[in-house]
């Protein structure tokens, strides 16, 4: 699951920061529909490997609660809220010690 975040990653600051900033570029879905849906299929990918590692521990329904409430009780709110490059800076530093921990 930390391969397919690092996609996300990886494709959200080429979208945003290398087409958007620098080559100033609108980020839109017109101009962006290859790599919108690349993230929407990661993002099921991710969401599919979290639901089936909770499984186990929490059964079924509280699983989807859990993924629910996470999705829409704080992920949503926090993407609405914060700026971008906040968002891009947060994602950095919480992959870099997602990878060391994993190594």
């Amino acid at each position: 699951m930390c391969d397919i975040l690092k996609a996300i990653l990886a494709i959200k600051s080429y979208v945003e920061l290398y087409q958007g900033k620098t080559k100033k570029q609108k980020v839109n879905y017109k101009n962006f529909r290859h790599e919108t849906h690349a993230i929407m299929v990661l993002i099921l990918f991710a969401s599919l490997a979290f639901h089936i590692s909770l499984w186990p521990v929490y059964g079924g329904w509280k699983t989807f609660m859990v993924m629910f409430a996470f999705g829409f009780g704080f992920l949503l709110q926090f993407i609405l809220l914060t700026p971008v490059w906040a968002q891009n800076l947060l994602a950095a530093a919480a992959m870099t010690f997602f990878i060391q921990e994993y190594i």
